[in-house]
């Protein structure tokens, strides 16, 4: 029960302390609330002077901007007055120059008619002169001509003479081996002849050593006869036949030498008309020079006298452009001293006005200045006014925040209270049923004192463990009264921080009071200003009209930029496609090459294999010439040699016709790759040909075509 007590009085000391705190913290946040709405006066206070600050500062630009249009101006007046002044002394100088320029003038034009009359006898003399130069050389280019077309027969006859020359050569060298072929043939049918009379010789002399008898009916040794003449027979029809043919090769060896001998003798003839005519034609090649040095003089004659008579010609031309010109200068002179005269005057007019412009705006000036001197002054203290508020602003946001501080260490304390509270309550509920057990109890340990005793003995251990707890509430109440002189104190701070806060608001008011007045003094320096920022109005919508006019040209200037950029993107995309093109032309070029080359190689080697052979074949041909004089002994030499004659020459015919076709196909495939090509890239091919031409221009290329050709 001593403990049931207890704790309702312990219960009921916190509650006292909860209600306390409550209070405390209800203050404080009222506090808090009254804290918050300062700051939200002073921020607006803050936005308000902001605001005013800006517009002042605003008003500062544009006093300066309106004093630097007012400089400019008046910088703009002194120049156009030192522009006139400049102006009026380079007229004068002007017309000084012009009065002189006016009288050389003057002695120029009689000076240019004379020149004039004296180079229009020379012009006529020198034309009677070219028409006499121009008659002597017709004539000497008709006797050139004639002799050209002299000498261009005179070729014609030499090369006429000369093919028929070399196909009379041919037609000996064809009659000579005809000849030799003829011989040769005639040779062995003289042979065959011999061998066919000795073998008729020896089928005779076996027929006459060979004899028949006749032994009753039986013929002995008449079938031997009988074939034996039949040999006889033969070889006589052998010898027949080989004596025919001898004579037929001797009577194609007799026409063979007549053919020999009439080729060779009209090679000769020939031999002697080529030189003949080679004889005149150098001698027609030395007229022809002649005349040629001749038309060469007359020529030189002719443009000498040409160009000095064109030079003349452009010399009185250029007299004649010469004296219009200088009277043209003369009138131009006389109307720009008019001219002068008046645009003196006007400058004169204009240097009085901008005189005047300067010492209106010079006093403009001044008033502008002294304006923006007294609106810097107002600035000033509106700033003062800023600063001050940031700093009372400042001091609230401070405050504020230490209150709220202060608001929240209060709720957890308030809650750590009620949390106590609602424990103590339920050690208190528990402890009334702990106390109705144990009434219970004693009643039923009534019978049994030895149980009671016991539980007495329990009920001590409790009381023991109750007085911890008593010690350790005892404890926290001594923490929760430090709490509350620490709390106490904070609430002294706090109504000391009001008290200090309400003071600096009336500072506060006495200040926006005082701003009130300054206010009211800048409105009525805004009204006086606005009479001269409505003239400034009227400039500013013009430089808006101009700002506009231009923003529309920017405008139209950046469309066509930006379809300029497209389109230049589309030209790039398209170069690139070209670019790629050409590199895969160029590829196929490449490879087209080397198989040109490859081509021309194997030309190269056909043709150093043809003048091989065709160097064989004339060693062979000098061969067979000298082994006609001993065909006799080297029979069979000629035949081997004839044979690789015919072996040779036809070999050589057969790499001169592949040779041919290889040349005629591969060019026609070039020509094919080359065509389609340059339908596909025009450009490519006339950058190449461009190229080409300038590379047959330089002699180092030259030079080195020429030494890998060869």
């Amino acid at each position: 029960m001593f403990l049931y007590i207890y704790f309702r009085e312990e219960i009921h000391n916190t509650k006292k302390e909860l209600e306390a705190e409550e209070d405390s913290l209800r203050k404080n946040e009222q506090k808090v609330v009254e804290l918050e709405n300062q700051k939200k006066l002073l921020e607006v206070e803050k936005q308000q002077l902001m605001k005013t600050w800006q517009q002042l500062d605003d008003q500062r630009i544009d006093y300066l901007n309106q004093l630097q249009n007012i400089k400019l101006k008046l910088a703009a007046a002194e120049d156009l007055m030192r522009e006139s002044q400049m102006k009026i002394s380079n007229i004068e100088e002007q017309q000084q120059a012009q009065n002189i320029l006016l009288d050389n003038l003057k002695t120029t034009c009689q000076q240019l008619e004379n020149d004039l009359t004296m180079k229009g006898d020379e012009c006529e003399d020198l034309r009677t002169r070219k028409e006499e130069y121009t008659k002597e050389l017709q004539e000497a280019e008709r006797a050139q001509q004639q002799a050209e077309q002299l000498l261009n027969q005179l070729k014609q006859q030499e090369r006429e003479l000369t093919n028929q020359k070399a196909q009379a050569e041919r037609e000996e060298q064809a009659a000579l081996v005809q000849l030799n072929n003829a011989k040769y043939e005639a040779r062995i049918a003289e042979e065959r002849v011999t061998q066919a009379k000795n073998k008729l010789q020896q089928a005779e002399n076996e027929l006459k050593n060979c004899s028949s008898f006749k032994f009753w009916i039986i013929s002995i040794g008449e079938d031997a006869k009988r074939e034996k003449q039949d040999a006889v027979n033969r070889a006589r029809h052998d010898l027949e036949q080989a004596e025919q043919k001898l004579e037929t090769k001797q009577r194609n060896l007799s026409d063979q030498e007549q053919k020999h001998t009439a080729a060779k003798n009209k090679t000769l003839d020939l031999t002697s008309q080529l030189k003949q005519k080679t004889q005149d034609r150098m001698e027609q090649d030395r007229k022809l020079t002649s005349k040629i040095n001749d038309v060469a003089i007359c020529k030189s004659k002719v443009e000498n006298i040409t160009t000095q008579y064109r030079n003349a010609t452009s010399e009185r031309r250029q007299l004649q452009i010469e004296k219009k010109n200088s009277e043209s200068k003369m009138e131009d002179v006389r109307a720009k001293i008019v001219t002068l005269n008046s645009e003196l005057e006007k400058h004169k007019q204009d240097f009085t006005k901008y005189e005047a412009q300067k010492k209106e705006l010079s006093d403009e000036t001044q008033m502008i200045d002294r304006t923006i001197k007294n609106h810097q002054r107002t600035m000033t203290d509106h700033q003062d006014l800023i600063t001050s508020n940031q700093k009372n602003l400042a001091t609230a946001t401070n405050d504020l925040k230490q209150k709220q501080t202060i608001v929240e260490l209060s709720k957890q304390k308030v809650q750590s209270l009620k949390q106590s509270i609602r424990d103590k309550e339920n050690t208190e509920k528990s402890k009334v049923r702990e106390i109705a057990n144990e009434e219970s109890l004693l009643e039923a340990s009534k019978k049994n004192v030895q149980e009671l005793k016991e539980e007495i003995t329990a009920k001590r251990d409790l009381l023991d463990t109750n007085k911890h707890q008593y010690a350790a509430n005892n404890a926290e109440l001594t923490r929760i009264d430090n709490n509350i002189k620490d709390l106490q104190e904070e609430k002294n701070t706090c109504e000391l921080d009001q008290q200090n806060t309400r003071q600096e608001l009336d500072k506060q008011n006495i200040l926006y009071k005082q701003k009130q007045a300054t206010i009211q003094q800048q409105m009525n320096k805004i009204k006086t200003l606005q009479t001269k920022l409505s003239l400034l109005e009227a400039q500013d919508k013009k430089l808006n009209n101009q700002i506009q006019d231009l923003q529309e040209k920017l405008r139209r200037k950046d469309t066509e930029i930006e379809q300029k950029e497209n389109e230049i993107e589309r030209i790039q995309n398209k170069i690139h496609d070209l670019r790629v093109h050409q590199e895969h032309t160029r590829k196929i070029m490449t490879d087209t090459q080397k198989n040109i080359d490859t081509v021309n190689t194997n030309i190269k080697q056909n043709y150093n294999a043809m003048m091989a052979s065709e160097e064989t074949c004339d060693k062979l041909k000098e061969n067979i010439k000298k082994s006609v004089e001993n065909m006799q002994n080297h029979e069979g030499v000629r035949n081997d040699t004839f044979r690789k004659i015919l072996q040779y020459g036809e070999t050589l015919r057969n790499i001169k016709t592949n040779y041919h076709d290889v040349y005629f196909k591969v060019q026609q495939k070039t020509n094919t790759i080359l065509e389609y090509d340059f339908q596909a890239r025009p450009d490519v091919w006339n950058r190449l040909q461009q190229s080409r031409i300038s590379n047959n221009i330089n002699p180092q290329y030259q030079t080195q075509q020429k030494q890998r050709y060869e």
